[in-house]
């Protein structure tokens, strides 16, 4: 068979796709329109197999109608003229599904995904030891494809790899769906929220049980979706449907009833509101609460996720860069209640209201601000005390560094906003305050500020 990956990514999103099909035996072409040099690192892994071809740096339409099954990386808009030539298009996500029978629990929202996912699959290995997880956050179900296992797959999807299923007409069935999180995002790509809203709500097409915020089924737009959900649990009380809440120092849990049905203790886990979502599943999966709460005790959060770096001089140090829309800013520095924030945000605009921002100061000591298409919003709301803005990172956490002299304090690394201007993406942001945060700690003679 001839297969065609389009998009390898300068990270080696495709590189799996192109792996698990060269060792099937069949011939493969990556092609990406992107700089071969930036692609390079990515295409080394895959130069040990003869039957990989490369085109990088362009597309050529016959390595679209020659070949017998296109794979589409999610960042390549259906737009895209080359797609046109096309037999057969299927996703990685999407091809993993037509063919898998392990149960799956899917999870998508705005934000909270990725940690979310990755406490799922903690919180569910005592019990299911084979349990794989997956998806946007960069591991493709390739590469665990062809297992046997009976045990759970924990598949994280954002709203362009189900905007691809429901293009595709892969309409999921998903032995739990959960949804962290909705509001407005990546407004820069979808014309209006309710199209945002829509391919979310395709992650409840068919769904055993489903579980999201109680706040979201008060959204209209949210609500008229079509969606299929044999049994609903909300996070939050609801009258209605099963459902967990915080009760004192408990989390409860309730059946469509009213009767309790679990109860664990709370963790004070900045990340509580995944580890609720995240227990609640577990619970339904038939994990036994203590096996949960001793999880608990023991995951570490990915990186750039609301992530502790290091205490220096009375300052904690937190990096968030994977905050890119401003409701997870205010989440965060809410979480520092009742001590000093000195809060680093702003970057590139994704077409996003700045508004919450006059409230997300509120909540700061001081506001150092990277600069960007967004931050130039940022500087039209009520500032507060805010410096820069700073075209690197390490001048905007001398500055914040500078704010904090003396006092004990957080210094938080929240954007609220896309990276590119600046920055390869949003972990290259959070490594760049990493390295700056090392440098401060080495001493005058190791940075140096320069807006």
């Amino acid at each position: 068979m001839r297969v065609t990956v389009f998009g390898l990514g300068r990270h080696g999103g495709g590189a799996a796709a192109a792996r698990f099909f060269a060792e099937s035996g069949c011939r493969v072409i990556v092609t990406d329109g992107a700089d071969p040099r930036t692609l390079e690192p990515a295409a080394a892994i895959l130069r040990e197999y003869s039957n990989i071809e490369f085109v990088l740096g362009e597309h050529r339409a016959e390595d679209f109608y020659q070949a017998e099954l296109v794979i589409k990386n999610p960042a390549v808009p259906w737009s895209h003229p080359m797609l046109r030539h096309a037999r057969r298009i299927e996703t990685d996500i999407s091809w993993f599904l037509r063919r898998t029978e392990r149960p799956l629990i899917a999870v998508s929202g705005t934000k909270g995904k990725t940690t979310t996912s990755m406490l799922i699959r903690h919180l569910i290995t005592p019990q299911f030891p084979g349990a794989d997880v997956g998806g946007n956050m960069g591991r493709s179900p390739f590469l665990f494809c062809g297992e046997a296992s009976a045990d759970p797959v924990v598949l994280e999807l954002s709203s362009r790899q189900l905007q691809d299923l429901r293009i595709l007409g892969c309409p999921p069935s998903f032995r739990i769906a959960v949804l962290t999180s909705l509001f407005p995002d990546h407004m820069d790509f979808y014309s209006s929220y309710r199209d945002y809203v829509q391919d979310k709500a395709y992650l409840f097409s068919d769904a055993a049980e489903g579980i999201l915020p109680a706040a979201v089924l008060e959204q209209r737009e949210f609500s008229s979706m079509p969606m299929q959900i044999r049994r609903l649990w909300t996070v939050g009380a609801h009258r209605k449907y099963g459902h967990m809440r915080q009760t004192g120092d408990r989390w409860e849990v309730y059946d469509p009833e009213g009767r309790l049905r679990w109860s664990l203790d709370e963790t004070d886990a900045v990340w509580k509101d995944h580890a609720m979502t995240a227990a609640l599943t577990a619970l339904i999966l038939g994990v036994c609460e203590q096996q949960i709460a001793e999880q608990l005790q023991t995951f570490i959060p990915p990186r750039h996720r609301l992530e502790h770096i290091c205490s220096f001089e009375g300052i904690d140090f937190w990096d968030d860069s994977a905050a890119t829309v401003p409701e997870s800013v205010l989440r965060s520095v809410r979480s520092f209640s009742g001590r000093r924030v000195h809060l680093i945000t702003g970057g590139t605009d994704k077409n996003l209201s700045p508004r919450l921002f006059r409230e997300i100061f509120q909540h700061c000591f001081s506001v150092h601000l990277l600069a960007g298409s967004f931050t130039e919003k940022l500087l039209k709301q009520p500032p507060g005390h805010c410096s820069g803005p700073f075209s690197t990172m390490e001048a905007a956490v001398s500055s914040a560094a500078a704010a904090a002299q003396g006092e004990a304090g957080v210094i938080l690394l929240s954007p609220g906003a896309a990276s590119f201007e600046y920055f390869l993406n949003a972990h290259d942001r959070g490594e760049a305050f990493r390295e700056a945060v090392g440098r401060l700690q080495d001493g005058p003679s190791a940075s140096g500020a320069s807006s």
